[in-house]
């Protein structure tokens, strides 16, 4: 079956998510599925967008000097709260969720 256009723009875009999340290391040596995080990381960047575009909405109203601090409040955790004794290894297997770091980082 052909795949219309919408589909084929669809394909292309979730690529682009897949590639780089595979390419982000948990740990050294351990690399994230990104085939199977894909629906997580598509949120988290539809979330993120739909944050900036409110943010972007009240500083009309309400100017700020810069949009800097956006991303303060982002991926604030350390590596080392992730990577350390809170996560269990089970955690960090390619066929579970991104790693809670990668996902609060990856998507500023």
């Amino acid at each position: 079956m052909e795949r219309n256009g919408q589909e084929k723009n669809y394909d292309a875009r979730t690529k682009v998510l897949v590639d780089w999340f595979s390419q982000q290391e948990v740990i050294p040596g351990l690399k994230v599925n990104g085939e199977k995080t894909l629906g997580e990381n598509i949120g988290d960047n539809g979330g993120l967008n739909i944050a900036y575009r409110a943010l972007e909405n009240s500083m009309k109203q309400n100017p700020l000097a810069d949009k800097d601090g956006f991303t303060l409040g982002s991926g604030s955790s350390l590596p080392g709260d992730v990577c350390g004794q809170a996560t269990s290894l089970r955690s960090l297997l390619p066929t579970s969720s991104t790693q809670t770091y990668i996902r609060r980082t990856s998507v500023v």
